[in-house]
């Protein structure tokens, strides 16, 4: 027993030391920001709110009250019977250890997210109302709002014991994502900061696994709970034409996504109100750049990131990044096909029957579901996996990737509530992926070339003269001033060269 809390107390000195070395993302660079109280984004939000106070007695959201506490106990409580087994550091060391340090990380990176945006009220105290937890209103009345702690935490937990325990996985994901429905209930967020939170946890998520002692940590926690269950949690891989995982081993979308906003919702509003919004732009920089990335396949997502990761990504160049990546390729869209079948979603275009901004592809799609998007959860997984292999360049892969999600709201393919889906699918997925070790052992050689290989472009996204690249509108980076005519992008401005 002392052997055991000697190799506790290393491990948590290993954690404590590095917890100033590992690099945490830049929430202001990739996240879209606070809803303005001007929008119609804030109605969705204070709709919601009003649709939280009527559930605090609902039966089926008992668990409210106690998810409101940003401990690493209420995490382990949520958790523990989900996955079979007591979680402590007694019981379960390394498990344990694994949630220890994604919760002294989450910390620092929540907070340091909360100081990047303009300071938000929670709900409660915003219409100076009481909330569901009482004893905690003074404290968070002080704390901004966005984007969530407790969606936040949730959602990093979740996706951490996916790859821990993959065979638990629906029952840990429907968990993790409603810690941030229970935010809202109890009144201390809105939301858009849930939804922001959870695209937070996936980048810190994406950052952890650049980081060789969390890595180390994860090994011992799915060797434990093996070793505890005897339920080998081990993902063969596919024949190596194939994708890591069959399609109906990967998270199931249809279970632990909320259903999509039904018409006579506020929700469905909001999404109506992106649409037209978002249709105006299709004459202006965003809609050339939406019509292009209407495009899914391998090499054009290589073509769009490369800019952005640092390096030319294709079979010749990068080949070891590129089988990666293809093997990733079919994972993204084929885990929102359960709820597109399930729901059959009317797309935006057929709904209101219209055009979309890309006519070619309108025939085609036309019977296929809307919830979630295909498009924005294939470039989420990308980003994702990009970052873990140059994670200096995470923000500015992010930031592609959430703007190619948003193109498919421009050309009318989709509803905003649809991208945002997807992203989270994405994030669902990657986690999987990480318990393959055929997958692990295709990273480890793709960082391998990203690191040796020359030409390398290493990017520092503190870099104070960032917002003064220019980008052509297909991602490409112009060297220099651009001289010839056209449309460029340079920051998040467009410019006309005439």
């Amino acid at each position: 027993m002392k052997i055991k809390f000697f190799l506790i107390f290393v491990l948590v000195s290993i954690c404590n030391t590095l917890c100033g070395q590992l690099y945490t993302p830049d929430a202001s660079k990739f996240l879209p920001g606070p809803s303005d109280d001007t929008s119609v984004e804030y109605i969705k939000d204070y709709s919601q709110y009003a649709w939280g106070k009527t559930m605090r007695e609902s039966p089926d959201w008992l668990n409210a009250s106690t998810d409101i506490n940003y401990q690493l106990s209420t995490y382990i409580n949520a958790f523990s019977p989900l996955i079979g087994l007591q979680i402590s550091k007694n019981n379960t060391p390394s498990i344990y250890m694994v949630l220890d340090y994604i919760m002294t990380y989450g910390q620092k990176t929540i907070e340091e997210a909360k100081n990047a945006f303009r300071f938000v009220l929670p709900p409660y105290a915003r219409f100076n109302e009481q909330s569901l937890v009482s004893t905690y209103e003074e404290q968070y009345s002080k704390v901004s709002s966005y984007p969530s702690s407790f969606a936040f935490m949730g959602w990093l937990t979740a996706l951490t014991l996916v790859e821990i325990c993959p065979d638990k996985q629906d029952d840990v994901l429907i968990r993790g994502y409603n810690f941030g429905n229970s935010s809202i209930i109890a009144g201390y967020n809105w939301d858009s900061d849930a939804i922001s939170a959870r695209y937070l946890a996936s980048a810190l998520s994406s950052a952890f696994h650049n980081h060789s002692q969390f890595n180390n940590l994860i090994l011992a926690a799915r060797k434990e709970y093996r070793e505890k269950t005897g339920i080998d949690n081990s993902i063969p891989a596919n024949p190596s034409s194939e994708p890591y995982i069959d399609y109906e081993d990967l998270p199931d979308a249809a279970i632990y996504l909320p259903k999509p906003p039904t018409d006579e919702s506020v929700y469905f509003a909001y999404d109506l109100n992106q649409h037209i919004v978002n249709s105006r732009k299709r004459r202006e920089a965003e809609g050339v750049t939406a019509r292009a990335d209407v495009e899914y396949s391998l090499d054009y997502f290589c073509e769009i990131f490369s800019s952005q990761f640092g390096k030319d990504i294709s079979s010749t160049k990068t080949p070891q990044i590129y089988e990666l990546l293809r093997r990733i390729h079919p994972s993204g869209n084929a885990a929102t096909q359960a709820p597109k079948s399930y729901y059959r979603r009317l797309r935006p275009y057929v709904k209101l029957n219209e055009i979309s901004g890309y006519p070619s592809d309108d025939e085609g799609l036309r019977n296929t579901g809307s919830y979630p998007s295909g498009h924005a959860s294939g470039s989420w997984l990308y980003a994702l996996v990009l970052s873990e292999i140059n994670p200096k360049a995470e923000e500015e892969i992010l930031a592609r990737a959430y703007q190619y999600g948003q193109g498919r709201v421009i050309t009318g393919f989709h509803w905003q509530s649809d991208v945002d889906a997807g992203r989270i699918v994405a994030s669902a997925v990657y986690s999987h992926l990480h318990a393959c070790d055929e997958f692990m052992k295709q990273m480890s050689l793709a960082k391998q070339e990203f690191e040796g290989s020359t030409g390398t472009r290493t990017i520092s996204v503190k870099d104070e003269n960032e917002s003064n690249i220019v980008y052509k509108l297909n991602g490409t980076r112009v060297e220099g001033t651009p001289s010839n005519t056209g449309i460029y992008i340079q920051g998040n401005k467009k410019i006309v060269i005439k």
